[in-house]
């Protein structure tokens, strides 16, 4: 996680969102503990980064809207239990899943692109997600 960054527009995408009275969830799916090497938490290694990296309130996802679940399946079920009115995700296989309400709007998260075709829009970058969910913005 250390070498890790976040994304570049993706803090200002939360800021307007969470300005515009949005709630901002991240839900992730990951094994708890590595499968090979130390065992370490990554769950909680995740949560320190995003917390190190969205120093600001106003960037900042609330640390109780952060879920970490172990399997695809029930990080749909935690999206479909939020309600959640937008899904953006960098996988297509979450995006077409059955279990998210068909109500939602899907986005791909692709930054080098995706050839992947579904019930879903693409964007590469965080500022076009944020352009297509708030429309333009002035800087």
């Amino acid at each position: 996680m250390n070498l890790a960054k976040v994304y570049p527009g993706f803090r200002e995408f939360v800021a307007i969102a969470r300005a515009s009275r949005h709630d901002v969830f991240i839900v992730s799916h990951k094994t708890r503990f590595p499968l090979l090497g130390p065992k370490y938490d990554m769950h909680e290694a995740a949560r320190v980064f995003l917390a190190g990296h969205m120093p600001s309130a106003d960037d900042a996802v609330p640390g109780q809207n952060i879920f970490f679940e172990e399997t695809k399946e029930e990080k749909i079920s935690r999206a479909a239990a939020l309600h959640l009115d937008v899904f953006i995700d960098d996988l297509p296989e979450i995006l077409t899943m059955p279990g998210l309400p068909e109500r939602c709007r899907r986005i791909l998260f692709a930054p080098q692109g995706s050839d992947a075709r579904g019930n879903f829009e693409q964007c590469r970058r965080w500022d076009e997600i944020t352009a297509l969910l708030f429309g333009a913005r002035d800087e």
